[in-house]
């Protein structure tokens, strides 16, 4: 008789939590340009707060700075900074080009070509085209004339990063210094309570899907972050109930999520609480998020277009509306027959009153 042979099922990449100052910052500077800033209170708040040419130079600076910081784990935001005005101008650059190159043989179909970087930096028909492939594969809408700019940059990396170390200490010296003073105490108490629990025990799909709070992954993780060694969660006071992926590695990616306290942890935060409350709370106090779940609350399915129609909403609203909700847990979302269907989850409602009853009522610390 053959002797049987033990195979080991596939242990996925490491988790860990991690409180990343540097990262926090980057992804909020991130979220005041990003098309979910009205969404997010404190984006909301400070693009009101910001000229247009600080707005303007926060898009780009925010969508390239995370490059540089590497696998280094930062103590401080000026730290990072300090360090930044002394490196070469040709480090900026490479990081770019590299992480380019590296996306685009991840997300490109096995076979297609993919340019050098060497290519990519000698040529703009080179540069756009990939970019215009890029899109294509990601399936979003594409301007060329967005990327035009962003290889000009690449052709001066001095003035670049001059200009980079310039907004990134200008952002925090007048905005970012103060907010993290307040938010830091938070966001070590959630790393905590993620520490305090036991995920590598958990199959890494079940252990991940908890620790974002979704119901399910989304489906290009499988073919990139699944296949990471190792994989860093950083809490975000600002980010809830969006999250936000640093891909930038070969061998890790971070993971931005919103702070809180999972289920089953001992330790006890009362502003980390609180502060998860009123992002959950924020989400329903909008008129239109409301009047989508009143018009869900029969049980029934709806596409968006019939939502979209019985509350007489354009669809640039209701594509907004229907995302946070979906996002804060408060609608699922399937697609059936190329269209989204959408449908009201009672128990992440009745979970939210439930908290907010438990805040008022707890002992303690408010």
């Amino acid at each position: 008789m053959e002797e049987l042979e033990l195979i080991a099922p596939p242990q996925g990449p490491q988790i860990t939590f991690a409180v990343e100052p540097v990262y926090n910052a980057l992804c909020s500077l991130f979220l005041i340009s990003s098309n979910v800033a009205d969404s997010v209170a404190w984006a909301r708040e400070m693009r009101d707060r910001l000229t247009p040419e600080q707005l303007e130079t926060n898009d780009w600076v925010s969508k390239q700075a995370n490059h540089l910081v590497g696998g280094v784990a930062w103590a401080s935001f000026p730290d990072w900074l300090d360090d930044l005005a002394r490196r070469e101008p040709a480090a900026w650059q490479q990081a770019e080009l590299e992480s380019l190159h590296r996306a685009a043989l991840e997300l490109l179909e096995s076979g297609e070509p993919v340019p050098a970087v060497d290519e990519l930096l000698a040529s703009r028909e080179t540069y756009l085209s990939l970019m215009e492939r890029l899109c294509e594969r990601k399936g979003e809408p594409c301007d060329m004339e967005d990327y035009h700019e962003p290889f000009e940059r690449l052709q001066e990396p001095a003035a670049t990063l001059e200009a980079m170390v310039a907004h990134l200490r200008a952002m925090w010296d007048l905005f970012l210094a103060d907010e993290w003073e307040r938010a830091r105490p938070l966001v070590e108490d959630a790393v905590a309570a993620f520490q305090s629990l036991d995920w590598g025990s958990r199959p890494v799909v079940e252990a991940l899907t908890e620790i974002v709070a979704r119901e399910s992954l989304p489906a290009h993780w499988e073919d990139t972050l699944l296949k990471k060694e190792r994989l860093i969660l950083i809490p975000s006071t600002h980010i809830a109930p969006y999250l936000l992926v640093i891909d930038k590695d070969v061998t890790w990616a971070r993971i931005m999520f919103g702070a809180r306290v999972p289920a089953g942890a001992q330790l006890q935060s009362p502003a980390l609480t609180r502060s998860e409350l009123l992002t959950r709370l924020a989400v329903l106090a909008d008129d239109t998020r409301l009047r989508i779940l009143k018009l869900l609350a029969d049980g029934q399915e709806r596409r968006s277009q019939a939502i979209m129609e019985a509350l007489e909403i354009s669809q640039s609203t209701a594509s907004r509306q229907l995302r946070e909700l979906v996002a804060s847990g408060y609608l699922s979302a399937q697609r059936q027959d190329g269209a989204m269907v959408y449908h009201l989850k009672r128990d992440r409602v009745g979970d939210t009153l439930g908290s907010l009853l438990n805040f008022l009522e707890a002992d303690g610390e408010s």
